[in-house]
Formats: structure tokens, sequence, C-alpha cells
């Protein structure tokens, strides 16, 4: 069984197997941001129990210096600036949920794997489908989710779908899966 997960403050996940795809989302609860890392961490294990699971993928935070180019409109007329693709608070907390993932897939004992997301979604809608905004590619991901007769319950379990989807495509192709994050070294490698 393979598990792709999706980190942001409402989590999806998805399970694969060769014969089914199930998937769901959690909500970080809590007042502080230990609190919410902690429920996080609470529920990743809950889904875990009793599942064997033997490989996981988890998307990439995107980095905190990308930008993109945006029409502006204001009294001068439209003209093209840089904006952010993300905050920096916005950074923080998903690389701080993706160190909490890590650290309980770890503790399980499930190799795991960081996929970006232009190479699940190459994997999953095909290479050269471009969307137009984040809306744009989430309703992609849940439609595509649907016809794979997927139930998601929201956007965030359809993209970790596409993820887990990207994952069982290339879980016998180790040069693929990239640098091994979590989980048991395969035998012979000392790690980092």
């Amino acid at each position: 069984m393979l598990l792709g997960i999706d980190p942001a403050t409402t989590t999806g996940w998805a399970l694969w197997t060769p014969t089914r795809t199930i998937a769901g989302s959690i909500t970080a609860t809590g007042r502080t941001a230990g609190g919410r890392a902690a429920s996080l961490s609470r529920e990743l294990a809950a889904i875990c129990a009793d599942r064997d699971i033997t490989m996981a993928a988890i998307e990439a935070p995107l980095p905190p210096n990308l930008s993109r180019k945006v029409v502006k409109i204001d009294m001068l007329g439209p003209h093209v600036v840089e904006q952010g693709m993300t905050t920096m608070k916005n950074t923080l907390t998903t690389y701080g949920y993706r160190m909490c993932f890590l650290a309980t897939l770890h503790s399980l004992g499930i190799r795991t794997f960081e996929v970006t997301t232009r190479s699940w979604r190459s994997s999953f809608f095909g290479k050269g489908v471009k969307g137009r905004d984040r809306d744009d590619w989430k309703r992609m991901a849940k439609e595509f989710a649907d016809r794979l007769g997927v139930q998601v319950p929201n956007v965030d379990a359809a993209e970790a779908v596409g993820i887990v989807s990207w994952l069982a495509a290339n879980q016998h192709m180790e040069t693929k899966l990239g640098k091994q994050l979590a989980g048991p070294l395969p035998r012979g490698d000392r790690g980092i």
C-alpha cells in the first residue's frame, strides 16, 4: 500500500493499492503551532495504523523565493508587477507540517520521498497540461479523481490522489523517486 500527502492546514491524503484508491483529509486543530502539528501527527498515525504502507510521497512545499508576473490596474492604467506566490507565514507553516509528517512516517518505518508539484502534475495530468492558476489546478485534480472513480471530500484529497498516483507510477524506479527523506534506508546505505 502506498500513501500520498498534500501537506497544509487541511492536509489531503490518499492510499493506493493496485485495486483501489481511497482519499480523505485531516485538519490541523489546536491553538498553537505545536498543537496544530501534534494534531496532524496523531491523525496521520491513525490513518497509517493497521495498514501495511510500504512507501509514502509528500508534496514539496513551494520555495519562498518564487514569484509570478501579474497585471495590476491602478489610476495610471495596467502594468505588470512581480508578486510572491506565497507568504512567509504560509511557507514556515507548510515546512513545519512537512517536518511533522516526515517525523511521523519515519517513526512508523515508512520509506518517504518528496515530489515537486510539477512532477506529480505532469505524471497525473500528462506532460504539457497547463492550469491558469491555483484554483484551476485544484479543480482539474478534483475532476481527474472523479474520472478515476475515487471519492474525494475536497480538492486537498484530490491532489493527494495525484501525488500517490505519481508514487505508484514510479515506485520501482529508485532514480525517479529522488532522495529518501524518512523511513529505514535500503541495506548498505548509511544515509547522510
